[in-house]
Protein backbone atom coordinates (compact mmCIF):
# COMPACT_ATOMS: atom_id res chain seq x y z
CA UNK A 1 0.00 0.00 0.00
CA UNK A 2 2.91 2.35 0.64
CA UNK A 3 4.03 1.92 -2.96
CA UNK A 4 0.53 2.82 -4.20
CA UNK A 5 0.79 6.10 -2.34
CA UNK A 6 3.79 7.01 -4.49
CA UNK A 7 2.01 6.39 -7.79
CA UNK A 8 1.36 9.72 -9.57
CA UNK A 9 -2.30 10.73 -9.47
CA UNK A 10 -2.48 11.00 -13.25
CA UNK A 11 -1.58 7.32 -13.59
CA UNK A 12 -4.28 6.33 -11.09
CA UNK A 13 -6.67 8.57 -13.00
CA UNK A 14 -5.70 6.89 -16.27
CA UNK A 15 -6.44 3.42 -14.93
CA UNK A 16 -9.76 4.56 -13.45
CA UNK A 17 -10.63 6.32 -16.72
CA UNK A 18 -10.07 3.16 -18.75
CA UNK A 19 -12.21 1.09 -16.38
CA UNK A 20 -15.07 3.59 -16.29
CA UNK A 21 -14.93 4.14 -20.05
CA UNK A 22 -15.30 0.41 -20.65
CA UNK A 23 -18.25 0.25 -18.24
CA UNK A 24 -20.02 3.27 -19.74
CA UNK A 25 -19.49 2.68 -23.45
CA UNK A 26 -19.20 -1.11 -23.79
CA UNK A 27 -23.02 -1.60 -23.91
CA UNK A 28 -23.11 0.51 -27.08
CA UNK A 29 -20.49 -1.57 -28.84
CA UNK A 30 -21.97 -4.85 -27.61
CA UNK A 31 -25.25 -3.73 -29.16
CA UNK A 32 -23.52 -3.02 -32.47
CA UNK A 33 -23.68 0.76 -32.09
CA UNK A 34 -21.01 3.45 -32.20
CA UNK A 35 -20.26 6.85 -30.65
CA UNK A 36 -21.24 8.67 -33.85
CA UNK A 37 -24.46 10.62 -33.44
CA UNK A 38 -27.03 9.84 -36.13
CA UNK A 39 -27.86 13.54 -36.61
CA UNK A 40 -25.00 16.08 -36.69
CA UNK A 41 -22.36 13.44 -36.09
CA UNK A 42 -23.00 11.47 -39.28
CA UNK A 43 -24.07 14.45 -41.40
CA UNK A 44 -21.57 17.13 -40.32
CA UNK A 45 -18.73 16.15 -38.00
CA UNK A 46 -17.67 12.86 -39.60
CA UNK A 47 -17.73 14.14 -43.23
CA UNK A 48 -15.69 17.24 -42.40
CA UNK A 49 -13.17 15.18 -40.41
CA UNK A 50 -12.91 12.81 -43.39
CA UNK A 51 -12.20 15.72 -45.73
CA UNK A 52 -9.66 17.14 -43.27
CA UNK A 53 -7.87 13.79 -43.08
CA UNK A 54 -7.53 13.72 -46.86
CA UNK A 55 -6.06 17.22 -46.82
CA UNK A 56 -3.52 16.26 -44.17
CA UNK A 57 -2.54 13.17 -46.13
CA UNK A 58 -2.44 15.05 -49.43
CA UNK A 59 -5.14 12.87 -50.98
CA UNK A 60 -7.06 14.50 -53.83
CA UNK A 61 -6.95 18.07 -55.02
CA UNK A 62 -8.79 19.75 -52.16
CA UNK A 63 -6.99 22.61 -50.49
CA UNK A 64 -7.73 24.22 -47.17
CA UNK A 65 -7.52 27.61 -48.87
CA UNK A 66 -9.78 26.65 -51.78
CA UNK A 67 -13.47 26.95 -52.58
CA UNK A 68 -15.89 24.06 -52.27
CA UNK A 69 -19.40 23.68 -53.68
CA UNK A 70 -20.01 20.85 -51.22
CA UNK A 71 -20.38 23.28 -48.31
CA UNK A 72 -23.94 24.58 -48.33
CA UNK A 73 -24.39 26.58 -51.56
CA UNK A 74 -20.65 27.03 -51.77
CA UNK A 75 -18.08 28.46 -49.39
CA UNK A 76 -14.34 28.86 -48.88
CA UNK A 77 -13.06 25.88 -46.95
CA UNK A 78 -10.81 27.81 -44.59
CA UNK A 79 -13.79 29.65 -43.06
CA UNK A 80 -15.74 26.45 -42.45
CA UNK A 81 -12.80 24.29 -41.43
CA UNK A 82 -11.46 26.95 -39.06
CA UNK A 83 -14.63 26.65 -36.98
CA UNK A 84 -14.93 22.86 -36.96
CA UNK A 85 -11.54 21.17 -37.31
CA UNK A 86 -8.47 23.31 -37.98
CA UNK A 87 -8.26 24.82 -34.49
CA UNK A 88 -8.90 21.53 -32.71
CA UNK A 89 -5.44 20.12 -31.89
CA UNK A 90 -6.86 16.61 -31.47
CA UNK A 91 -8.11 16.47 -35.05
CA UNK A 92 -4.55 16.40 -36.39
CA UNK A 93 -4.17 12.93 -34.89
CA UNK A 94 -6.52 11.70 -37.62
CA UNK A 95 -3.56 11.77 -40.00
CA UNK A 96 -2.13 8.77 -38.11
CA UNK A 97 -5.07 6.57 -39.12
CA UNK A 98 -5.75 4.92 -42.49
CA UNK A 99 -8.62 6.45 -44.45
CA UNK A 100 -10.47 3.16 -44.08
CA UNK A 101 -10.47 3.59 -40.30
CA UNK A 102 -11.96 7.08 -40.20
CA UNK A 103 -14.98 6.00 -38.14
CA UNK A 104 -12.71 4.38 -35.57
CA UNK A 105 -10.53 7.51 -35.53
CA UNK A 106 -13.58 9.71 -34.94
CA UNK A 107 -14.62 7.66 -31.91
CA UNK A 108 -11.06 7.36 -30.63
CA UNK A 109 -10.69 11.15 -30.68
CA UNK A 110 -13.86 11.51 -28.59
CA UNK A 111 -12.33 9.35 -25.86
CA UNK A 112 -8.97 11.11 -26.09
CA UNK A 113 -10.66 14.49 -25.62
CA UNK A 114 -12.64 13.10 -22.71
CA UNK A 115 -9.44 11.76 -21.14
CA UNK A 116 -7.73 15.13 -21.62
CA UNK A 117 -10.46 16.93 -19.66
CA UNK A 118 -9.43 15.07 -16.52
CA UNK A 119 -5.74 15.79 -17.06
CA UNK A 120 -6.52 19.49 -17.52
CA UNK A 121 -8.52 19.49 -14.31
CA UNK A 122 -5.68 17.79 -12.45
CA UNK A 123 -3.31 20.51 -13.65
CA UNK A 124 -5.53 23.14 -12.07
CA UNK A 125 -6.51 21.22 -8.93
CA UNK A 126 -2.98 20.25 -7.92
CA UNK A 127 -2.00 23.84 -7.16
CA UNK A 128 -4.59 23.92 -4.35
CA UNK A 129 -3.01 21.11 -2.30
CA UNK A 130 -5.95 18.72 -2.14
CA UNK A 131 -5.36 15.16 -0.99
CA UNK A 132 -4.55 12.47 -3.55
CA UNK A 133 -7.95 10.83 -3.10
CA UNK A 134 -9.70 14.16 -3.62
CA UNK A 135 -7.69 14.83 -6.77
CA UNK A 136 -8.60 11.43 -8.19
CA UNK A 137 -12.32 11.66 -7.44
CA UNK A 138 -12.44 15.32 -8.47
CA UNK A 139 -10.85 14.56 -11.85
CA UNK A 140 -13.23 11.65 -12.46
CA UNK A 141 -16.19 13.81 -11.43
CA UNK A 142 -15.06 16.48 -13.87
CA UNK A 143 -14.41 14.02 -16.70
CA UNK A 144 -17.63 12.05 -16.45
CA UNK A 145 -20.00 14.92 -15.81
CA UNK A 146 -23.32 14.70 -17.64
CA UNK A 147 -22.31 17.62 -19.86
CA UNK A 148 -19.13 15.88 -21.02
CA UNK A 149 -20.78 12.52 -21.63
CA UNK A 150 -23.69 14.05 -23.49
CA UNK A 151 -21.83 16.59 -25.57
CA UNK A 152 -18.92 14.28 -26.34
CA UNK A 153 -21.16 12.09 -28.47
CA UNK A 154 -23.24 14.88 -30.00
CA UNK A 155 -20.62 17.55 -30.76
CA UNK A 156 -17.13 16.20 -29.88
CA UNK A 157 -15.35 19.54 -30.26
CA UNK A 158 -17.59 20.91 -27.48
CA UNK A 159 -15.28 19.02 -25.11
CA UNK A 160 -12.53 21.53 -25.87
CA UNK A 161 -13.78 24.23 -23.46
CA UNK A 162 -13.84 21.63 -20.68
CA UNK A 163 -10.15 21.15 -21.37
CA UNK A 164 -9.21 24.80 -21.77
CA UNK A 165 -11.16 26.37 -18.89
CA UNK A 166 -9.24 24.73 -16.02
CA UNK A 167 -6.00 25.49 -17.88
CA UNK A 168 -6.99 29.15 -18.22
CA UNK A 169 -7.79 29.29 -14.50
CA UNK A 170 -4.47 27.58 -13.81
CA UNK A 171 -2.66 30.24 -15.86
CA UNK A 172 -4.53 33.06 -14.11
CA UNK A 173 -3.70 31.54 -10.75
CA UNK A 174 -0.01 31.49 -11.68
CA UNK A 175 -0.17 35.23 -12.28
CA UNK A 176 -1.88 35.75 -8.92
CA UNK A 177 0.97 33.85 -7.29
CA UNK A 178 3.61 36.04 -8.94
CA UNK A 179 4.71 33.54 -11.58
CA UNK A 180 5.24 34.04 -15.32
CA UNK A 181 2.24 34.94 -17.49
CA UNK A 182 3.63 33.18 -20.58
CA UNK A 183 1.89 29.84 -19.89
CA UNK A 184 -1.41 31.73 -19.72
CA UNK A 185 -0.64 33.42 -23.05
CA UNK A 186 0.01 30.03 -24.66
CA UNK A 187 -3.27 28.61 -23.34
CA UNK A 188 -5.13 31.71 -24.56
CA UNK A 189 -3.59 31.35 -28.02
CA UNK A 190 -4.65 27.70 -28.27
CA UNK A 191 -8.12 28.50 -26.91
CA UNK A 192 -8.76 31.34 -29.35
CA UNK A 193 -7.37 29.37 -32.27
CA UNK A 194 -9.50 26.34 -31.47
CA UNK A 195 -12.88 28.05 -31.67
CA UNK A 196 -13.90 31.70 -31.41
CA UNK A 197 -17.30 30.89 -29.89
CA UNK A 198 -15.74 28.88 -27.07
CA UNK A 199 -13.06 31.53 -26.64
CA UNK A 200 -15.82 34.08 -26.03
CA UNK A 201 -17.57 31.89 -23.43
CA UNK A 202 -14.31 31.03 -21.70
CA UNK A 203 -13.22 34.67 -21.73
CA UNK A 204 -16.33 35.60 -19.73
CA UNK A 205 -15.71 32.66 -17.41
CA UNK A 206 -12.09 33.69 -16.95
CA UNK A 207 -13.08 37.26 -16.14
CA UNK A 208 -15.50 35.98 -13.51
CA UNK A 209 -12.79 33.74 -12.06
CA UNK A 210 -10.30 36.64 -12.00
CA UNK A 211 -12.72 39.01 -10.25
CA UNK A 212 -13.76 36.30 -7.80
CA UNK A 213 -10.16 35.36 -7.07
CA UNK A 214 -9.14 38.96 -6.47
CA UNK A 215 -12.17 39.50 -4.23
CA UNK A 216 -11.22 36.36 -2.29
CA UNK A 217 -7.67 37.62 -1.92
CA UNK A 218 -8.83 41.06 -0.81
CA UNK A 219 -11.10 39.60 1.90
CA UNK A 220 -8.08 37.78 3.28
CA UNK A 221 -5.50 40.59 3.06
CA UNK A 222 -7.70 43.74 3.18
CA UNK A 223 -5.34 45.41 0.73
CA UNK A 224 -5.34 46.34 -2.97
CA UNK A 225 -1.66 45.48 -3.31
CA UNK A 226 -0.39 44.42 -6.77
CA UNK A 227 -3.68 45.34 -8.51
CA UNK A 228 -2.13 47.18 -11.45
CA UNK A 229 0.67 44.65 -11.70
CA UNK A 230 -1.91 41.88 -12.00
CA UNK A 231 -3.84 43.81 -14.65
CA UNK A 232 -0.65 44.45 -16.63
CA UNK A 233 0.41 40.79 -16.62
CA UNK A 234 -3.06 39.49 -17.43
CA UNK A 235 -3.54 41.94 -20.30
CA UNK A 236 -0.10 41.08 -21.63
CA UNK A 237 -1.05 37.41 -21.72
CA UNK A 238 -4.35 38.20 -23.45
CA UNK A 239 -2.81 40.43 -26.12
CA UNK A 240 0.01 38.02 -26.92
CA UNK A 241 -2.32 35.00 -26.95
CA UNK A 242 -4.93 36.60 -29.22
CA UNK A 243 -2.25 37.95 -31.56
CA UNK A 244 -0.77 34.47 -32.00
CA UNK A 245 -4.18 33.09 -33.03
CA UNK A 246 -5.14 35.91 -35.40
CA UNK A 247 -4.72 33.85 -38.58
CA UNK A 248 -7.49 31.46 -37.57
CA UNK A 249 -9.59 34.01 -35.74
CA UNK A 250 -10.29 36.40 -38.62
CA UNK A 251 -12.04 33.96 -41.03
CA UNK A 252 -14.12 32.47 -38.23
CA UNK A 253 -15.23 35.87 -36.94
CA UNK A 254 -16.19 36.93 -40.48
CA UNK A 255 -18.23 33.75 -40.87
CA UNK A 256 -20.02 34.34 -37.57
CA UNK A 257 -20.85 37.93 -38.49
CA UNK A 258 -22.51 36.75 -41.71
CA UNK A 259 -24.20 33.74 -40.14
CA UNK A 260 -27.99 33.43 -40.24
CA UNK A 261 -27.88 32.92 -36.46
CA UNK A 262 -26.38 36.37 -35.98
CA UNK A 263 -28.59 39.40 -35.57
CA UNK A 264 -31.52 37.70 -33.87
CA UNK A 265 -33.44 39.23 -30.98
CA UNK A 266 -31.51 39.25 -27.72
CA UNK A 267 -32.63 36.32 -25.52
CA UNK A 268 -35.44 35.75 -28.04
CA UNK A 269 -37.20 38.67 -26.42
CA UNK A 270 -37.59 36.82 -23.12
CA UNK A 271 -37.25 38.57 -19.77
CA UNK A 272 -38.11 35.32 -17.96
CA UNK A 273 -38.24 31.68 -19.04
CA UNK A 274 -41.58 29.89 -19.47
CA UNK A 275 -43.08 28.52 -16.24
CA UNK A 276 -42.41 24.95 -17.43
CA UNK A 277 -38.68 25.70 -17.36
CA UNK A 278 -38.69 26.69 -13.68
CA UNK A 279 -40.81 23.68 -12.78
CA UNK A 280 -38.41 21.32 -14.57
CA UNK A 281 -35.23 22.97 -13.22
CA UNK A 282 -34.96 21.11 -9.87
CA UNK A 283 -35.16 17.76 -11.66
CA UNK A 284 -32.31 18.77 -13.97
CA UNK A 285 -29.82 18.97 -11.09
CA UNK A 286 -29.27 15.21 -11.17
CA UNK A 287 -31.08 14.38 -14.41
CA UNK A 288 -30.08 15.73 -17.82
CA UNK A 289 -33.17 14.53 -19.72
CA UNK A 290 -35.05 17.06 -21.80
CA UNK A 291 -32.41 19.82 -21.76
CA UNK A 292 -34.73 22.86 -21.89
CA UNK A 293 -32.71 25.81 -23.17
CA UNK A 294 -29.58 23.61 -23.11
CA UNK A 295 -29.59 23.07 -19.35
CA UNK A 296 -27.26 20.09 -18.88
CA UNK A 297 -26.34 19.69 -15.22
CA UNK A 298 -26.82 16.06 -14.23
CA UNK A 299 -24.37 16.22 -11.32
CA UNK A 300 -23.37 13.12 -9.38
CA UNK A 301 -24.97 12.22 -6.04
CA UNK A 302 -21.64 12.89 -4.32
CA UNK A 303 -21.54 16.39 -5.81
CA UNK A 304 -25.11 16.97 -4.61
CA UNK A 305 -24.00 16.13 -1.07
CA UNK A 306 -21.01 18.44 -1.49
CA UNK A 307 -23.34 21.31 -2.43
CA UNK A 308 -25.54 20.67 0.60
CA UNK A 309 -22.48 20.54 2.87
CA UNK A 310 -21.08 23.76 1.43
CA UNK A 311 -24.37 25.62 1.88
CA UNK A 312 -24.75 24.41 5.46
CA UNK A 313 -21.31 25.77 6.32
CA UNK A 314 -22.03 28.99 4.46
CA UNK A 315 -19.65 31.33 6.29
CA UNK A 316 -16.74 28.90 6.19
CA UNK A 317 -17.36 28.27 2.47
CA UNK A 318 -18.36 31.80 1.51
CA UNK A 319 -15.96 31.81 -1.45
CA UNK A 320 -17.45 28.83 -3.30
CA UNK A 321 -20.97 29.57 -2.06
CA UNK A 322 -20.82 32.97 -3.74
CA UNK A 323 -20.22 31.19 -7.04
CA UNK A 324 -23.15 28.86 -6.36
CA UNK A 325 -25.39 31.89 -5.89
CA UNK A 326 -24.14 33.42 -9.16
CA UNK A 327 -24.83 30.11 -10.88
CA UNK A 328 -28.37 29.93 -9.52
CA UNK A 329 -29.18 33.50 -10.54
CA UNK A 330 -27.76 32.84 -14.00
CA UNK A 331 -30.02 29.82 -14.43
CA UNK A 332 -33.09 31.91 -13.66
CA UNK A 333 -32.50 34.74 -16.15
CA UNK A 334 -32.56 34.36 -19.97
CA UNK A 335 -30.39 37.47 -20.30
CA UNK A 336 -27.46 35.67 -18.65
CA UNK A 337 -27.66 32.73 -21.05
CA UNK A 338 -28.03 35.08 -24.03
CA UNK A 339 -25.00 37.13 -22.95
CA UNK A 340 -22.84 34.02 -22.78
CA UNK A 341 -24.29 32.87 -26.12
CA UNK A 342 -22.79 35.84 -27.99
CA UNK A 343 -25.79 38.09 -27.29
CA UNK A 344 -28.22 35.84 -29.13
CA UNK A 345 -30.65 33.13 -27.97
CA UNK A 346 -30.84 32.08 -24.28
CA UNK A 347 -28.86 28.87 -24.62
CA UNK A 348 -27.29 27.70 -21.35
CA UNK A 349 -24.15 26.20 -22.86
CA UNK A 350 -22.27 28.39 -20.39
CA UNK A 351 -23.09 25.76 -17.75
CA UNK A 352 -19.99 23.90 -18.93
CA UNK A 353 -18.15 26.38 -16.68
CA UNK A 354 -20.04 25.06 -13.64
CA UNK A 355 -18.41 21.63 -13.90
CA UNK A 356 -15.18 23.08 -12.52
CA UNK A 357 -17.01 24.50 -9.49
CA UNK A 358 -18.88 21.25 -8.84
CA UNK A 359 -15.70 19.20 -8.96
CA UNK A 360 -13.89 21.54 -6.55
CA UNK A 361 -16.86 21.33 -4.16
CA UNK A 362 -16.67 17.54 -4.37
CA UNK A 363 -12.99 17.59 -3.45
CA UNK A 364 -13.68 19.92 -0.54
CA UNK A 365 -16.24 17.46 0.82
CA UNK A 366 -13.85 14.52 0.55
CA UNK A 367 -11.06 16.36 2.35
CA UNK A 368 -13.51 17.39 5.09
CA UNK A 369 -15.04 13.94 5.44
CA UNK A 370 -13.47 13.26 8.85
CA UNK A 371 -14.78 16.59 10.15
CA UNK A 372 -18.45 15.88 9.39
CA UNK A 373 -20.77 16.04 12.39
CA UNK A 374 -24.13 14.44 13.08
CA UNK A 375 -26.00 17.40 11.60
CA UNK A 376 -24.13 16.97 8.32
CA UNK A 377 -25.22 13.34 8.10
CA UNK A 378 -28.79 14.28 8.94
CA UNK A 379 -28.71 16.87 6.15
CA UNK A 380 -27.40 14.26 3.72
CA UNK A 381 -30.18 11.83 4.64
CA UNK A 382 -32.86 14.50 4.26
CA UNK A 383 -31.33 15.80 1.03
CA UNK A 384 -31.17 12.37 -0.55
CA UNK A 385 -34.61 11.28 0.71
CA UNK A 386 -36.37 14.45 -0.39
CA UNK A 387 -34.70 14.49 -3.77
CA UNK A 388 -35.23 10.90 -4.74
Amino acid sequence: MRHLGKVPVWITYTVAFIILTCIIYSPLFLDGRSLIWTVDGISQHLPILTAFQKMLKGIGTQSLFGWSWNLGLGADQMTTFAYYVVGDPFNYLVALFPTTKIEFAYQFLILIRLYATGLAFLTFARIWHFSRLSLLIGSLTYTFTAFALHIGMHHPFFLLPLIFFPLLCWGIERVFRGKSWWPLAIVIAITVASNVYFAYVLALGSVIYTIWRYWQQYRQTKTYARFWQLIYHLLSAVLVGVACATVLVIPTVLAMLHSTRTGGQFANGLSLYPLSYYIALPNLVLNSDGMPFWVILGISSLTWLAILHSLRHFKQRWDLNSLLIILLVGLLLPAVAATFNVLSSPSNRWLLLSTLLFSVLTMRLIDDWKKLDSWDYRLFIVGITDYF
